[in-house]
């Protein structure tokens, strides 16, 4: 029966009851979008993990940290990235200590399918001056 579903009445049933080995294509639809988000948070979760590590990993080791916004678009794609960059961080690391900050870092995401940790630099320290108000000193927030 080339491509037909079978469906028959079922006694007490509210509706007919089919039985195909293919789901109606709305179901199947439904489906598959269902197991993408499953997917797309499992994949989220893990980079959340990633993240947690890759800061406790970067504050052992730095004296600063600041918190970007994330890149997106040709600035997030440059160099042949590939994927969806989640957090932007910077550390501002002292020079003795940056072998093992790199190796701490770019270790965080073992283990959890489908993240990829990528550090930078060296870059220059502007990420933590802050700017003097107008009496001279360190902007309100500043750190002392």
């Amino acid at each position: 029966m080339g491509g037909q579903n079978l469906c028959r009445a079922v006694r007490g049933a509210r509706g007919p009851s089919c039985s195909h080995s293919r789901p109606a294509p709305g179901r199947a639809y439904l489906r598959n979008r269902r197991q993408q988000q499953s997917l797309r948070d499992t994949v989220y979760q893990a980079a959340q993990q990633a993240a947690e590590r890759v800061e406790t990993a970067g504050r052992k080791h730095a004296s600063d940290r600041v918190r970007h916004r994330v890149q997106q678009g040709l600035l997030a794609d440059a160099g042949g990235a590939v994927g969806e960059n989640v957090v932007n961080d910077a550390y501002l690391v002292p020079l003795k200590r940056c072998d093992d900050f790199l190796a701490d870092v770019t270790h965080a995401a073992d283990g959890l399918d489908g993240v990829r940790v990528e550090a930078t630099g060296p870059w220059a320290p502007y990420s933590f001056a802050m700017p003097f108000d107008e009496s001279g000193g360190a902007a309100e927030g500043a750190p002392p």
